[in-house]
């Protein structure tokens, strides 16, 4: 019998490098980055029910935009199932943050509902529903830090966690992606070496974050140019700090949580949303969240 009821967190991330290689005859761009997952999350809570119900917990988000109930959706045609679910989000994680929140979600209803449901997709199945939905949900399967390719949907290799704590802070507006996207200029594209390298030297575990690259910190920064004063303001507190994503959330990298505690304390008048969290490694062996 399935289970009545379930709490899932649903973890952030950040880019520890993204660099866009070119442009694809699908209309997405080749990447290669670096996604870790950080201890920021929603907390997501899905029950059995007669229909798909979805509440986001975002404001005016539209049901063709919502990848929780894309993912459960995906997960009926895929499966078969004619079961229906509940589910509704604490929000935490910031939206249009470049933070991977609604990727997240996505990915945290599919794992959650494939045990509810009791359909026991293999993590590769549910991979290939997840590549669907959007580029960046197939890493919130296993969440940790790795390398990401393609258009972000091929995952791996899985690197080992660094011990780091970081500073998030986002200005009160957001950036749209596909507008990021948009902005991006011929010079601005590279082939992944840096990216590659912070791998390395990850694997080594002696990582190199001044290594550390965004394609788009460029186009995000000429769209907001206050991320300029935000990373300038970071930058005050640690020499490694970046545009996560397509922003608007900037970071610092720290050794221990007191040096992020001084930095943000230093943050404190300048009307930024800010919160200190710790590398998260990966979440596979943590749930239940589909068999291998």
């Amino acid at each position: 019998m399935a289970h009545p009821e379930i709490t899932l967190q649903s973890f952030a991330k950040i880019n520890l490098g993204l660099e866009i290689c070119s442009f694809r005859d699908d209309g997405f761009h080749e990447v290669v980055s670096i996604m870790q997952a950080v201890d920021l999350y929603d907390s997501i809570f899905i029950s059995i029910a007669d229909n798909l119900d979805v509440l986001s917990g975002v404001e005016n988000l539209k049901p063709d935009d919502d990848l929780m109930l894309k993912a459960a959706n995906a997960l009926r045609i895929a499966t078969g199932t004619r079961l229906g679910a509940k589910i509704r989000v604490d929000k935490h994680i910031p939206s249009s943050a470049g933070l991977g929140g609604g990727s997240s979600n996505g990915a945290t209803v599919l794992l959650g509902l494939n045990q509810l449901w009791e359909t026991e997709l293999t993590h590769p199945e549910l991979a290939s529903i997840s590549a669907k939905l959007g580029s960046d949900v197939t890493f919130f399967l296993t969440g940790g830090t790795a390398l990401t390719t393609g258009r972000g949907e091929k995952v791996g290799p899985q690197l080992p966690t660094p011990n780091c704590w970081v500073l998030l802070a986002k200005p009160a507006h957001g950036l749209s992606t596909s507008t990021v996207y948009s902005q991006l200029r011929n010079s601005e594209y590279s082939n992944g070496s840096k990216t590659r390298a912070l791998m390395e030297s990850i694997v080594n575990k002696d990582p190199d974050y001044s290594l550390m690259i965004n394609s788009l910190s460029s186009p995000a920064t000429r769209l907001l140019p206050e991320l300029n004063e935000t990373l300038s303001a970071l930058a005050n507190s640690s020499p490694n700090t970046l545009v996560s994503g397509s922003g608007s959330t900037c970071f610092a990298l720290f050794q221990s949580m007191h040096e992020a505690q001084l930095a943000k304390n230093n943050l404190r008048n300048t009307g930024l949303w800010t919160h200190i969290c710790p590398f998260v490694g990966e979440w596979s062996n943590k749930y239940n969240r589909g068999r291998s």
